[in-house]
């Protein structure tokens, strides 16, 4: 969803995982997800750089991930993910972010059976 493929009110991609327009096991896309989107892209482009280089940048910054998985299919999509490095994140960022996307909540059910709500950076 951090990609900057999916935009709100505008069809997804063809072959893209939600170009049904279904989300998680048939649901459509929460307008929750759309705001997150929207601020996580406002705060990206304030930055320069994209979404998906601030999302990997948080994973590197954040000791609850021990390693950033990244799964490019392309040498471009590689090249983005690599950009990452490149971003600093301040702690204002970090907040700014945190209130977005409230630590322990937008977890895959499966995760949350496993550990529990993660409520700490």
């Amino acid at each position: 969803m951090l990609t900057g493929k999916y935009q709100k009110g505008k069809k997804a991609p063809k072959d893209s995982r939600y170009e049904s327009g279904k989300f998680r096991g048939g649901d459509k896309i929460p307008e929750a997800i759309w705001d997150i989107i929207e601020g996580v892209s406002q705060l990206a482009e304030a930055k320069k750089c994209s979404m998906d280089a601030l999302a990997l940048a948080w994973t590197l910054c954040n000791p609850a991930v021990t390693a950033p998985i990244i799964g490019p299919r392309t040498l471009t999509q590689l090249e983005g993910n690599l950009k990452a490095l490149d971003v600093t994140l301040t702690e204002e960022d970090l907040a700014r972010i945190d209130d977005l996307v409230a630590p322990g909540t937008h977890l895959a059910s499966y995760y949350e059976a496993d550990f529990g709500p993660m409520l700490h950076r």
